[in-house]
């Protein structure tokens, strides 16, 4: 297994984490194009095409969810411990399971889609807020993309990227 490898892996959980820490539109753009380019690099070596599908569609959904939402970086707002906890559970069991079960050519680009998929969504089922929970979706697109082929790649990036298009405005509730 490739150092590089390991590291793209890494760089795709830090970009998952960061999305479901985040609350305003430059920490969920920050976390999808991270995401993005982890698993980008992390499938690199397997399939090439869908190592370019996945770093674009993250960087686009990225580059979308700038467009509206809460003002600044929003990391780690008040009441974070407990997605704190999940991200750090989740790198410490992806670790476990690519050193013991998953061993192979084939365990870190599993293993870094895993960590993006279970941190997207369990944090998108807490989500509470609209800009959040369509960048969470994106995440969770994108991870549950990379575990397939080059067809379920593109797949997971069209639907990532078609979350990422939806306004982040908050609907606002019409008097009756």
């Amino acid at each position: 297994m490739s150092t590089l490898v390991i590291l793209a892996a890494g760089l795709a959980w830090l970009g998952a984490s960061l999305t479901a820490l985040s609350e305003a539109r430059r920490g969920l753009a920050l976390g999808l194009a991270l995401t993005g380019a982890g698993l980008g690099g992390a499938v690199l070596a397997t399939r090439p095409l869908g190592a370019l599908l996945l770093t674009l569609s993250g960087v686009l959904a990225g580059l979308l969810r700038l467009r509206g939402g809460a003002d600044g970086w929003g990391v780690l707002p008040a009441g974070s411990t407990p997605s704190i906890v999940l991200c750090v559970v989740v790198l410490v069991a992806s670790l476990v399971l690519g050193g013991t079960l998953f061993q192979g050519n084939e365990s870190a680009p599993s293993v870094a889609a895993l960590a993006v998929a279970l941190v997207a969504a369990v944090q998108l089922l807490g989500s509470r807020r609209r800009q959040p929970a369509l960048a969470i979706g994106s995440t969770l697109a994108l991870g549950l993309g990379a575990f397939g082929s080059t067809g379920d790649i593109l797949g997971g990036s069209l639907v990532a990227v078609a979350l990422a298009a939806i306004p982040a405005a908050e609907a606002e509730e019409v008097p009756t």
